[in-house]
């Protein structure tokens, strides 16, 4: 069938439409599914989610797994994973060819195409397309994907590409995105319960071979991919991981430990060097997930949400929320308002909070304004906090960055010779790599959020990004990014894409992207210059940048 060379991609609320349609299923007849599986690890949540409601026919099609070995070493897995789980023999499998030929074939042209680019995009069409055929040729009711269970998978670009197949061979498109409901966590979950083979690559053969090229280089490059919803390679590629990278998983090599998990909605990447980073990084993972309990938003027992919920009574908070508003609060102070932990009410206002994303009337607007306010957040005695009925805060700008910084005097207390952690992108190093060479951090190009636009060399320093490609939507014509100006109720308006801070300390990088973005080009520079500890660096929409002396970006 012939695909667009571009998609126009919408901004729907998918998983609020497959709850709805899964509302009306019956249970006891089911309609039929054919469900396109990548791997064992990716398909295990969506089949325990949808198995209830469906008869599911498993197709097992990916010809971009180049090397038949890997083939069926993951077919296999499946299969196992059926064969284990208790519903397993509610599943029927439709087995498919072996055609790398076919993947081939579909990305001639694109070989040397960055992942999540348009190679990338052609493998989705050959998966999709075959799968949409299989489905009406068998009669099924619906097909579907696993692929959007990856946290940096485009679910939008999925659905498109599946509805115009569905419209091709007259087969229903099942509304999805499985990241949704913590169904990206429940993946890791089963992945460790039932041992599921997790691979190091996404199977394409030009993706292993970036992989390799990355490795020969003469440096670490440790890249801040900070796009939170970005198209992914042709499988389930996860920072730079592989199909299904496991969260959880630890490697141990001659004094290095890398760890990676996933918590405060992304995936974390550590790594420790020295004799007592096997001790460091259990106990880094322990700090993660407490401090991710005590600053989320949506639990309801956190700090945070116990907060929003007093009705105006103080509450008592740990020492780490209290440490975190009171640095926030110094950031605010700083930037004269334009960093503001109060904005969550606006940010909801737009729909990012709940994926509901459309443009608010100018009523709701000044509604949710008058909620907004740093300086009624009042910082009482014995670790109180109080703030006025109907205001309520988000700590999710500054929150990574204040972990990383916790992270480091943990490690420092602990004895370990150097370390790395990128937290969804937000990356803080100590000391140096083994040899005694700096740490090379790639910094993402905000024009299409994928490919790098330039590295710097760091020691003992935090390199935090804000850009505009990271959240946003399209609404008659117009992009809205997540970015918020206080003073309009709006998205920040000015010639920036993305604005990259480099500190000593990670909840002041943090903190500062994001108010050094709202200021824009000009305020942004004279902030720096009266503040020459922080080092930025400043991309514009027309591609150009600014950096601050120091800095040393490298642009090829």
């Amino acid at each position: 069938m012939n695909f667009p060379t571009e998609y126009k991609l919408e901004n729907r609320n998918f998983q609020k439409e497959l709850t709805e349609l899964l509302e009306t299923q019956d249970k006891i007849n089911k309609k039929r599914l054919l469900l396109h599986c990548c791997c064992a690890p990716c398909s295990s949540y969506v089949l325990e989610y949808l198995h209830p409601y469906f008869d599911i026919t498993i197709f097992f099609y990916n010809p971009n797994i180049t090397a038949e070995k890997e083939y069926i070493m993951r077919k296999n897995e499946l299969k196992r994973y059926l064969s284990e789980v208790s519903f397993g023999q509610e599943i029927s499998i439709m087995d498919a060819d072996y055609e790398p030929e076919l993947f081939f074939e579909a990305a001639k042209g694109y070989e040397h195409c960055p992942e999540r680019g348009e190679r990338c995009t052609k493998c989705f069409e050959l998966r999709l397309s075959e799968t949409a055929r299989r489905a009406s040729e068998g009669a099924f009711d619906y097909f579907c994907t696993t692929l959007s269970i990856s946290p940096h998978k485009d679910a939008k670009l999925l659905m498109a590409i599946g509805e115009l197949c569905a419209e091709e061979y007259g087969v229903s498109y099942l509304p999805s995105d499985f990241k949704k409901k913590n169904g990206y966590k429940r993946s890791i979950e089963l992945s460790g319960e039932y041992g599921l083979y997790r691979q190091d690559y996404c199977g394409c053969v030009y993706s292993r071979q970036a992989k390799k090229t990355s490795k020969k280089l003469p440096v670490s490059c440790f890249i801040l991919l900070v796009c939170f919803f970005c198209l992914c390679s042709s499988g389930c590629y996860i920072n730079g991981r592989g199909e299904g990278a496991e969260t959880g998983q630890t490697q141990e090599n001659s004094g290095r430990v890398q760890r990676e998990i996933f918590a405060m909605d992304t995936i974390m990447d550590l790594t420790v060097y020295g004799s007592h980073a096997g001790e460091a990084v259990e106990q880094a993972v322990s700090l993660i997930h407490k401090l991710d309990k005590t600053f989320s938003v949506t639990n309801s027992a956190s700090d945070i949400a116990r907060l929003n919920a007093a009705e105006g009574k103080a509450v008592s908070v740990s020492e780490d929320t209290y440490e975190l508003i009171t640095r926030c609060q110094e950031i605010s102070e700083m930037t004269d308002g334009l960093f503001d932990i109060s904005v969550y009410p606006l940010v909801k206002a737009w729909g990012f909070t709940t994926d509901n994303l459309h443009v608010p009337t100018q009523n709701e607007i000044r509604q949710a304004l008058a909620h907004v306010d740093y300086r009624k957040i009042k910082l009482l005695p014995e670790n109180k906090i109080q703030i006025p009925e109907n205001m309520q805060l988000d700590l999710g700008a500054a929150a990574k960055g204040y972990l990383s910084q916790k992270l480091m005097e943990l490690f420092k207390s602990i004895g370990v010779d150097s370390a790395l952690v990128s937290l969804g992108g937000n990356v803080q190093t100590m000391g140096t790599k083994e040899g005694g060479s700096n740490f090379v951090i790639g910094i993402t190009d905000p024009s299409d959020g994928a490919s790098i636009y330039g590295t710097i060399k760091v020691k003992d320093k935090a390199v935090i990004t804000s850009g505009i490609y990271q959240r946003y939507f399209e609404e008659n014509g117009v992009r809205y990014h997540h970015i918020m100006d206080r003073r309009t109720g709006k998205p920040a308006e000015n010639s920036l894409s993305s604005v990259t801070a480099i500190c000593d300390e990670g909840w002041k990088a943090d903190a500062l992207a994001t108010a050094l973005y709202v200021m824009g080009e000009e305020k942004a520079v004279a902030f720096q210059k009266e503040h020459p500890e922080i080092g930025i660096i400043l991309i514009r929409k027309d591609g150009s940048f600014w950096q601050s002396d120091g800095v040393g970006l490298s642009v090829e």
